[in-house]
């Protein structure tokens, strides 16, 4: 069985335009969510408790804040992709 030129052409191309479908996937740029957590620790490496962590953005007006558990742990779920800054306050009282 001979195969003409443009035959063989023809199934090279549809055999590249199937293997190029197969292969192909969903791609998305920055989409959805992400999350920031950690731990807020003094210089010595203890936690601190109660301290209030905040994330901003000056630039969109996105501010987020919260305070530590008594583990030292903060958790900010559901952020936006975007630059922000994190800043953490230790809480005082005053007796």
């Amino acid at each position: 069985m001979k195969f003409s030129i443009a035959s063989t052409k023809f199934l090279s191309l549809l055999t590249l335009l199937l293997l190029s479908i197969c292969l192909s996937g969903n791609v998305s740029g920055q989409a959805g969510t992400s999350g920031v957590r950690g731990t807020v620790t003094d210089q010595n490496g203890a936690v601190v408790a109660g301290a209030t962590v905040t994330l901003m953005n000056p630039d969109t007006g996105f501010n987020r804040s919260t305070v530590t558990s008594d583990e030292g742990a903060f958790n900010f779920p559901g952020i936006p992709p975007r630059r922000i800054n994190l800043k953490s306050r230790r809480q005082t009282s005053i007796n």
